[in-house]
């Protein structure tokens, strides 16, 4: 048995092609497929999305840390009490979002911190490798924010955090 694929984003066409028996069979799936949107950055910029960075510094991205594939977001290099924020809006369905984050700072001090609609739902600090978290978002417009902050004083490891592999909750 041969198998041959053609996709496009409309349709899915299967052609098998039984050999002893010389047939060919066409199954025609109508419609569309759309995988959930996941930010993989691996496009190596913002123009995946409609990203806004503001604060200190704007964030990047790099292909000095990942989750997987090539490239992550970098928070932007800040000073003593400086931050740095990334930020996006989408209209979402009920779900969860998650993401991959890594954060290299002084602990209790130096803080990756992420948001919804402007309530935070959870911060780290210190030396923490690659580590998956999810969120539950409710359906609406919303408004992901991801802050990288600095208090007054000294730094420790690279001083930043980075994000990737980001599973948006849309339809």
């Amino acid at each position: 048995m041969k198998l041959c694929k053609n996709i496009t984003s409309r349709q899915l066409f299967i052609l098998l092609l039984l050999s002893s028996l010389q047939t060919i069979t066409t199954i025609s799936l109508a419609g569309s497929y759309s995988p959930p949107p996941i930010e993989t950055f691996e496009q190596g910029d913002f123009s995946n999305f409609n990203w806004v960075s503001s604060g200190d510094s704007d964030w990047t991205v790099t292909s000095d840390e990942h989750n997987s594939g090539t490239y992550s977001a970098r928070a932007g290099s800040v000073g003593d009490h400086g931050s740095t924020a990334l930020k996006l809006t989408l209209d979402c369905i009920s779900g969860q979002i998650s993401f991959y984050y890594k954060v290299s700072s002084e602990r209790y001090y130096d803080y990756l911190r992420f948001y919804i609609d402007g309530t935070q739902q959870d911060q780290w600090s210190g030396d923490e490798d690659w580590t998956q978290v999810s969120f539950p978002v409710r359906a609406g417009r919303r408004t992901f924010e991801w802050t990288y902050s600095k208090d007054g004083s000294s730094s420790s490891g690279s001083d930043t955090a980075w994000i990737d592999d980001i599973v948006f909750p849309v339809d």
